[in-house]
C-alpha cells in the first residue's frame, strides 16, 4: 500500500486517512467532505511523485523508461 511505502521511505508527506463517514458524505454531495476527498487525491499524486523520486535517488530505477 502507498501508505506503507511512504512510511518506510520516511517521506515528508504521509497518506492522509479519510473516515468512512467522510467518503459517504462526499458521495452524497457534502462540500466539506468532498474537499477532504479532493485534498486526499491531490496528496496521493504528490506522494506517488515523491516515491518515484526517492526510488530514483536510491538507484532502484534509472528512469521511467527502465520501469518494467
Amino acid at each position: 500500500k502507498m501508505k506503507n511505502v511512504a512510511r518506510f521511505l520516511k517521506l515528508d508527506e504521509q497518506k492522509p486517512e479519510v473516515e468512512p463517514e467522510t467518503w459517504l458524505a462526499a458521495r452524497l454531495g457534502g462540500k466539506v467532505a468532498m474537499d477532504t476527498v479532493v485534498d486526499r487525491c491531490a496528496a496521493d499524486v504528490r506522494i506517488t511523485k515523491a516515491i518515484f523520486v526517492r526510488t530514483l535517488d536510491l538507484n532502484l530505477m534509472t528512469g521511467i523508461r527502465s520501469y518494467p
